[in-house]
């Protein structure tokens, strides 16, 4: 579904009503929406009998959405699409989770492909294991993984849950919370909690904006998705990062990096001769000016800085601080890197490491041997450290 101004609104009753048969989720991309479909099992065992019904239930789901998406909106076309890598929960504190699953991943590249190409994609809450076997997934975290891969800046969760209307607060607001004061907050409410509860992870995971929308209340999503006020609770992200190119004042920060993660072998040390002299080819994520994270671009060409003639480069000294990490920042790093990586005509990325094999992986980078790297790339693998090399065309 396009969010855009210029897209004609349906009947807004009809095509809610389609749209809550099925979903939980709209995520905002660059004025473009997909829908995960909704599923609360949260920390449930899900066995074969339960996963069978609930996969065919989604089928049921999905025909009856497709055809009112195609009644109430002549602009996109929708699609279905299973773009997750799943991980069984398998046992935990000797209890047995069944086809339960969490999210590993999504296909980032994939997914903004069909974004790109105007799709409205469903993504649906359940995947295929390495193995081939279907598991069942939590679509709140498939919302939030997804969000934070593609540096969406809005959540919406749509429910016809209440229960945040009736909460009370002394905040001249209530609905419309900086992230700290969500966290201050107590509702004595279970459900009212869960909400928060979503929103604060959201923010937690660098979404800038979390709308919590009642889907019976007449106009929620015409309104949040149309008007500059929107509509609902929404939580915002008050922490503000900032990515910028390396100075001099950030020599400091991103050596006490190197030295707190190189000490158990994850990034190779560098020392601050190197640092200084390579500095022009780092990238930071700073927090109230303070270095948390950061990746370099080398030209693997030459012992230069990197020119608009490299066609060849590597990524390398990416590196997010402990407290930062499983926040999504590792991912804005590379999604800028590529975007710097292309305004420079390199056609060709390569990156070396330990121990983020997986990670590598997620992020469209392909497993290379060293006798395939290019000749003029090989001076930089260093065979006693055994690193495994990644490789992606741009």
């Amino acid at each position: 579904m396009t969010a855009s101004n210029n897209t004609s609104t349906p009947d807004h009753k009809s095509f809610v009503q389609s749209l809550r048969v099925a979903s939980s989720y709209i995520v905002d991309y660059q004025n473009k929406a997909f829908i995960i479909v909704l599923n609360e099992h949260f920390n449930q065992p899900i066995d074969e009998n339960l996963r069978d019904d609930f996969i065919a239930l989604e089928q049921k789901l999905w025909n009856q959405f497709q055809a009112a998406w195609f009644k109430y909106n002549q602009k996109a076309d929708v699609i279905k699409s299973n773009l997750l890598q799943v991980r069984p929960k398998g046992v935990k504190n000797g209890r047995d989770y069944l086809y339960a699953a969490n999210v590993q991943g999504i296909s980032t590249h994939q997914l903004q492909q069909l974004l790109e190409q105007r799709w409205a994609v469903w993504l649906s809450s359940w995947g295929h294991s390495f193995s081939g076997i279907p598991y069942i997934l939590n679509a709140t975290d498939i919302a939030i993984i997804t969000a934070k891969n593609l540096s969406c800046d809005k959540l919406i969760y749509l429910d016809d849950n209440n229960a945040w209307l009736d909460v009370e607060s002394d905040l001249k607001n209530p609905n419309n919370l900086s992230l700290s004061q969500a966290k201050k907050i107590q509702t004595n409410n279970t459900e009212a909690d869960k909400i928060l509860k979503i929103g604060i992870s959201a923010c937690q995971n660098a979404i800038q904006r979390f709308h919590f929308l009642n889907i019976k209340q007449d106009g929620a999503l015409i309104c949040e998705l149309f008007t500059r006020d929107g509509f609902g609770l929404l939580i915002y992200n008050d922490v503000y990062d900032e990515l910028i190119n390396a100075d001099e004042t950030c020599t400091n920060d991103i050596i006490e990096l190197v030295n707190m993660l190189s000490e158990n072998g994850s990034i190779l040390y560098r020392d601050k001769l190197f640092l200084e002299k390579h500095l022009s080819d780092f990238y930071v994520m700073r927090r109230e000016k303070k270095v948390i994270a950061c990746v370099a671009l080398h030209s693997i060409n030459n012992e230069h800085s990197l020119s608009s003639q490299t066609e060849i480069a590597e990524i390398a000294c990416l590196m997010v601080h402990p407290e930062y990490q499983s926040m999504g920042i590792a991912s804005q790093l590379i999604q800028h890197v590529i975007r710097q990586a292309k305004k420079r005509k390199i056609k060709r990325l390569i990156a070396l490491t330990v121990e983020a094999q997986g990670w590598f992986q997620r992020h469209e980078f392909k497993k290379i041997s060293p006798e395939k790297l290019p000749k003029i790339s090989n001076k930089i693998y260093d065979r006693q450290r055994n690193s495994t090399i990644y490789y992606r065309e741009i």
